[in-house]
């Protein structure tokens, strides 16, 4: 993991990105927004949403040109973590996600922005892990209790 945390930091460090850089970085947000429109197959609503939340061509662009700035990422941070991660999460998650938001936006005024990203990936993919084994769960004992 510090390996795979470290080779998104060195990337996003570079002051000229190539296309593949930047396509790699993308790829890991476009995946985080995958992950979570699939836990809402059918709204559509949402994903359009999302889309203009995070739009990948822009993002592209901010990532390759080094613009990103401070509130851009607050605001994919509310965003993912207030209107998506604690609808779709169970309850008992809640304290989890708000405190790892918290700790994301605090880290913000720490930490460069690069480095904040970088944790954005990694503690957002981590919590949409434990929401697809909760749901996994869900289902085999909603299917078990069919039988």
């Amino acid at each position: 993991m510090k390996a795979f945390y470290e080779n998104i930091k060195n990337i996003l460090d570079k002051k000229e990105k190539s296309e593949k850089d930047t396509e790699y970085i993308v790829t890991l947000l476009q995946e985080i927004k995958e992950r979570i429109n699939n836990l809402t197959r059918r709204r559509t609503d949402l994903h359009k949403e999302f889309d203009l939340k995070l739009d990948n061509k822009i993002i592209g662009n901010m990532i390759s040109n080094n613009a990103l700035e401070e509130n851009d990422i607050k605001l994919l941070i509310n965003f993912v973590y207030t209107e998506r991660l604690l609808k779709l999460c169970p309850p008992y998650m809640d304290n989890h996600v708000i405190e790892t938001q918290d700790e994301l936006l605090s880290n913000l005024n720490e930490n460069t922005i690069n480095e904040t990203i970088v944790e954005f990936i990694c503690s957002t993919h981590g919590i949409i892990n434990d929401i697809y084994i909760d749901l996994e769960l869900f289902n085999k004992t909603h299917h078990q209790n069919k039988i």
